[in-house]
């Protein structure tokens, strides 16, 4: 039975996310989509992004570390002139990618460039079990509009960095199941009632939240959307 799993923010763990698909038996007949973040703050996210864009059963959208990597090196082998973007992405975790990634060929630095401008903001799938939206932190939500029309008047940043105004909405006017990323779940009382505190994915009749902080040295998660199953491996801390 060909399998549909989601993952997002890996955030350079690379051994982690390879650790996931062995635990499931991850085969060429199943699917995964990565919900961005792949990169940043762990220590592999420019080789793990080069692996997955040679997977044909692997499928990468857009995330926020993504769009300040293409930001920066908006033209081949130059890096952005607002070195205020570099160190702001540096400060955020990109100190690792943006020396990874000067390390390439300038033709494998092309490459890499030109599979992450391909990658969409979200992407809508049908499945047996359901509609969903795939998308890196979520959706503005914009009452009194068919669902259509909010999910086309969203911007980048909207999709990509949203948190508050997704999270404390019941999107009750949303009929797709939106899965997401970007907020740790473990963040999730800090920012909204609605959203109950896990330490790992987070299942609402609307809304699917799967990162399980990473970032943050607490887990990896993979979510099956075929049956439902979470799947986690604990992120080792680093030692200072």
């Amino acid at each position: 039975m060909k399998r549909t799993f989601v993952i997002s923010d890996i955030h350079g763990h690379q051994d982690a996310f390879f650790d996931l698909l062995k635990q499931v038996n991850f085969t060429d007949d199943d699917f995964l989509y990565i919900l961005g973040d792949v990169i940043d703050r762990g220590p592999d996210g420019i080789s793990l992004l080069r692996s997955i864009m040679r997977q044909p059963n692997m499928y990468l959208l857009l995330g926020n570390h993504e769009l300040i990597m293409l930001e920066v090196f908006g033209v081949l082998g130059k890096v952005s002139d607002s070195e205020e973007l570099l160190e702001m992405w540096v400060q955020n975790g990109g100190a690792l990618t943006y020396h990874s990634f000067l390390k390439l060929s300038l033709p494998e630095q092309q490459e890499l460039l030109d599979f992450l401008e391909d990658c969409p903001l979200y992407e809508q799938i049908t499945l047996e079990q359901g509609e969903f939206l795939l998308v890196h932190a979520g959706i503005r939500p914009l009452p009194g509009l068919h669902w259509e029309d909010q999910l086309n008047a969203q911007t980048p940043r909207d999709l990509l960095e949203i948190r508050k105004e997704f999270l404390q909405s019941p999107l009750t006017e949303f009929p797709l199941t939106i899965v997401h990323g970007h907020t740790p779940t473990l963040m999730y009382p800090r920012i909204s009632a609605l959203s109950p505190a896990t330490r790992g994915i987070s299942i609402e009749p609307n809304r699917i939240g799967i990162d399980c902080g990473a970032a943050m040295n607490a887990q990896l998660g993979l979510y099956c959307l075929t049956d439902g199953s979470c799947y986690y491996v604990d992120i080792p801390k680093v030692e200072s």
